[in-house]
């Protein structure tokens, strides 16, 4: 099975071979933002200045099965028996030192998730601010 190298490094590698646009003007995170995603889309997006907010949004990062594939570092024709293997034997979690977690890069002493993370208002319409493709499914093996 092929491991994944992390998003970032996906993001590093679209962005090598050209395939990551840019954006660095501010936007604003109440429709602006939805709206920029989707006039790119398929082609992955950053957006670097989210008005208000230090954190960046990226965005049609799996917009299309090619993408996806390369994700997994496979391809697109391999890509629904990769999901299907993966779904019917799920790989042991293992445990990352500390030191080692990039998500321990930033640490914040409270938690105010609306103040601190981008979450976009996507349209008029929407009961409020969510995050798309930002969902896992987990389940305990207890």
């Amino acid at each position: 099975m092929i491991e994944p190298k992390g998003f970032r490094a996906f993001i590093a590698q679209i962005e090598k071979e050209g395939g990551l646009k840019r954006i660095r003007r501010q936007v604003s995170a109440e429709y602006e933002a939805a709206g920029v995603l989707a006039a790119f889309d398929p082609q992955p997006t950053l957006l670097e200045n989210i008005r208000g907010y230090t954190t960046p949004i990226v965005g049609n990062v799996y917009s299309t099965r090619s993408l996806f594939a390369k994700y997994f570092g496979i391809s697109e024709r391999e890509l629904t028996a990769y999901l299907l293997r993966a779904l019917s034997k799920p790989v042991e979690v293992g445990e990352v030192e500390k030191g080692d977690a990039p998500c321990q890069e930033v640490v914040e002493e409270t938690l105010d998730l609306p103040r601190q993370l981008p979450a976009l208002l996507h349209t008029e319409g929407d009961g409020g601010r969510y995050l798309t493709a930002a969902t896992f499914c987990v389940r305990d093996p207890e």
